[in-house]
């Protein structure tokens, strides 16, 4: 690295920076990339009409890419990148370096809108202490005479003071909300493994690992738990179809969408899908979060406005005891051929409801195969040819065999899990997870059937868990912060200074109530300092008993042993002289007993 320390810092400042950006969006990866040959021509620009064309180079990007990206968002976060850039290789002065400071905090904040990374807290760290250093290195013309350490220390503690203040800022500044983000462009792409539409094909399916949502719930439930998205209840031969009979609905005066009384409570933390879809545990009926509008349709699924662009937190309402439904609804006939109705009528003619269900879950599990890469395109071959699927084509046949034997039942897209993750106390629902089954409608109400083979689910490693844990604790505690969190992190701190008085007062009424015990505690400290004083008193002192073998006459100026060889006793009294020398001034105090036992000789 060169050796300009003031350069280094800026251009690791700058790192951090655009660390930020492919956070939000990976395709600022290559500006990383180019931050290397640009370190190496930084401040070697001259020419005043080079460094005019080098400034210009951003109003120049901002008009062509006007014309050539319909992304506005992108647009302008490139055009921040591209100042910085601009300001990182022409030759500095101390408004420059303060200008880039401004820039990064600029990228920081678009930055902020996108991502909600555990990684952002621990780069805005990084960003505090480079920083600093950056604009302390900016007020001196060299760097040859910074003391480094002491440099680094001081950085460093302003690092720790800025955040610390940040995070005070973040928690006790009034949060309002405006609603959840939509339209964000750099989501386009994502890989949640739920689509919208379910069309049956002998297409492979591939396997995600990605993280779609994360669930916390009241009580544990009987695993797998099946996460319910959208209802269909028509198939037209190669797909099916839903009806989008939307209303608009609005929250009732707890902010609830829909029904909440007497229902399951969860809360979803839910990763941007592409889809407009709000998913919740089992039939879902009532929904509360920072949503300024909802929608639903006819069959109790609800939607928001536009895709949203990052990690949303609500709360979900579920009857998972699948309470009574009203009355039955309409039988849509699929559209299959006469072949098929009259082989369907076959396997459930004369048959009860439950049976028919029993007959139809059974006869699907025996003869055909679940697979990841089916052998038929249509239905009615996987059903009579028994056919390899997955579970789009088991539910797909089962509903669509119950529909012509005359029972109501519809196909029901989202995900099954069973991973639970015990350091975090929540379920992790994954892409692979994406599920489809079956609802009928016995009995008054609609029941769960799911007639796909059950598929051993792989174990997630421990280490695995404890990261996601981090990321679910990032979640909970910094990007769903809100002000209903702060209004609770408030009375926390009302009931912990409430409980910190009572207890100091039931001590204080403890004492009051044994005042007479704890009078005698001043009178037994002073008798154990009388004690210790009188125990002090009676010790002997060696230095008066040293003299007094040696004689009479001690004068005061004089040490112990020239008192010993003016009076003719240094030679006889040598070994209690030294013995005393090592007691006294080089703290040897187990010779004490010692010289007690010696003088006591020497007397006698």
């Amino acid at each position: 690295m060169r050796n300009n320390l003031k350069l280094n810092i800026t251009f690791i400042f700058a790192l951090f920076s655009l660390l930020f950006m492919t956070l939000a969006d990976p395709r600022f990866i290559y500006f990383l990339f180019l931050l290397v040959p640009f370190y190496f021509i930084a401040e070697k620009v001259k020419g005043r009409v080079t460094i005019r064309i080098i400034e210009s180079i951003p109003f120049l990007y901002f008009i062509s890419s006007l014309f050539l990206m319909g992304d506005l968002f992108y647009t302008l976060s490139t055009l921040i990148v591209v100042i910085l850039f601009t300001k990182l290789i022409l030759k500095k002065e101390k408004s420059d370096y303060y200008q880039i400071f401004i820039v990064s905090l600029l990228i920081i904040l678009l930055s902020s809108v996108s991502t909600i990374s555990v990684w952002f807290g621990i780069l805005l760290f990084g960003i505090f202490i480079t920083g600093g250093l950056m604009l302390v290195l900016a007020q001196s013309n060299t760097s040859d005479s910074i003391d480094t350490k002491g440099l680094l220390k001081v950085v460093l503690l302003f690092g720790a003071i800025a955040f610390v203040f940040t995070f005070v800022i973040f928690l006790c500044i009034p949060r309002v909300s405006f609603g959840y983000i939509y339209g964000n462009p750099l989501f386009k792409n994502t890989k949640s493994g739920f689509s919208e539409e379910i069309v049956i094909s002998d297409a492979p399916v591939s396997v995600e690992n990605t993280v779609v949502m994360r669930i916390e719930i009241e009580r544990n439930l009987e695993t797998p738990i099946y996460i319910s998205g959208l209802k269909y209840d028509y198939f037209n031969g190669r797909e099916w179809v839903k009806s989008y009979k939307f209303k608009r609905i609005t929250a009732d005066a707890q902010g609830i969408f829909g029904k909440q009384d007497g229902h399951f409570k969860g809360t979803v933390y839910l990763e941007p899908t592409g889809t407009t879809v709000i998913f919740g545990i089992d039939r879902l009926t009532g929904v509360k979060g920072d949503f300024i509008s909802l929608r639903e349709d006819e069959f109790g699924d609800f939607f928001t406005e536009l895709p949203f662009g990052r990690t949303i937190k609500y709360d979900t309402y579920s009857d998972i005891n699948q309470s009574n439904a009203g009355n039955p609804p309409d039988i849509k006939k699929p559209e299959v051929s006469d072949a098929f109705y009259d082989f369907s009528n076959t396997l459930t003619k004369g048959k009860s409801d439950t049976d028919i269900v029993n007959t139809l879950v059974n006869f699907l599990r025996q003869n055909n195969t679940y697979s990841l890469t089916p052998t038929y395109s249509s239905i009615e071959d996987f059903v009579m040819k028994n056919g390899a699927g997955y579970c789009e084509h088991f539910a797909s046949a089962f509903v669509i065999m119950s529909q012509i034997s005359g029972l109501p039942a519809r196909l029901v897209s989202g995900f099954i899990t069973s991973e639970w993750n015990p350091t975090g106390s929540y379920y992790i629902i994954r892409a692979k997870n994406a599920h489809t089954w079956a609802e009928v409608y016995l009995g008054g109400r609609w029941l769960r059937v799911d007639p796909t083979p059950s598929i051993p689910h792989e174990s997630t490693s421990m280490f695995s868990l404890i990261i996601d844990s981090i990321r679910m604790g990032w979640y909970r505690n910094v990007v769903t912060y809100n002000f209903s969190s702060q209004i609770e992190f408030l009375a926390q701190i009302r009931d912990t200074i409430h409980f910190t008085g009572t207890w100091v007062l039931d001590i204080f009424n403890k004492v009051k109530e044994n005042m007479t015990f704890l009078l005698l505690i001043p009178v037994f400290i002073v008798l154990v300092f009388l004690s210790n004083l009188s125990r002090k008193k009676r010790r002997p002192n060696i230095s008066e008993l040293i003299i007094s073998l040696i004689g009479p006459d001690h004068k005061e100026s004089e040490t112990t042993i020239e008192f010993a060889i003016r009076k003719g006793k240094y030679e006889e009294l040598e070994k209690i002289l030294k013995e005393y020398y090592e007691y006294r001034f080089a703290s040897h105090k187990n010779l004490f007993p010692l010289l007690i036992a010696e003088i006591s000789e020497y007397r006698k």
